[in-house]
């Protein structure tokens, strides 16, 4: 079975002969910086489901099929959700199983008769009837969005409420125009 390696750009693939060298960047060049350990702002700093936020991705995944074959961006899934539109929306479903497992990112989502139908970040390559799918929902991190969805307004990590007088605070640079 294959494995994901390494995920990451590669630059370049100079060949000597058929010897290939090829020079990856896995973070490119982020780690040049200092990162804050988090940022004050009104979204979460957690990511949905990290050990942070407490939750179980697996608590919240649906299971069902390709409704008809498809090879586009929007997919109905045949599953036991009527949850509502775009519960799934900043999601991820999973198509098929083993090597030719397919992840996308949901866009939208919405009720249909009988299951969901899936608007997709892209397009699948080889949607078939039939195929297994788990979609897992998304979240907004916002205090009064997803972490009130899911009952986890207690982990939420960040400034939901931002004072008023934060914009008329002066960041102390002065603009510069002209020469």
């Amino acid at each position: 079975t294959a494995a994901l390696v390494f995920s990451g750009e590669a630059r370049k693939a100079p060949n000597k002969g058929e010897i290939y060298t090829v020079t990856l960047a896995l973070f490119g060049n982020a780690l040049q910086y200092l990162i804050p350990g988090q940022f004050v702002q009104q979204g979460c700093n957690n990511v949905f489901c990290d050990d942070l936020c407490g939750l179980d991705i697996e608590d919240f995944k649906i299971t069902g099929t390709i409704a008809a074959d498809s090879t586009s961006a929007v997919v109905d899934v045949t599953c036991g959700s009527a949850a509502a539109a775009d519960y799934f929306a900043l999601g991820f479903a999973t198509f098929g199983a083993d090597d030719e497992q397919e992840i996308r990112f949901v866009i939208r989502s919405e009720p249909i008769a009988g299951g969901q139908r899936l608007t997709l970040n892209r397009p699948l390559w080889n949607g078939g009837a039939g195929d297994v799918v788990a979609l897992y929902p998304g979240c907004d991190q916002q205090f009064e969005g997803g972490c009130a969805r899911y009952g986890n307004q207690d982990a939420f990590f960040g400034a939901p409420y931002k004072p008023a007088y934060i914009e008329t605070v002066s960041s102390g640079f002065k603009a510069k125009t002209g020469k």
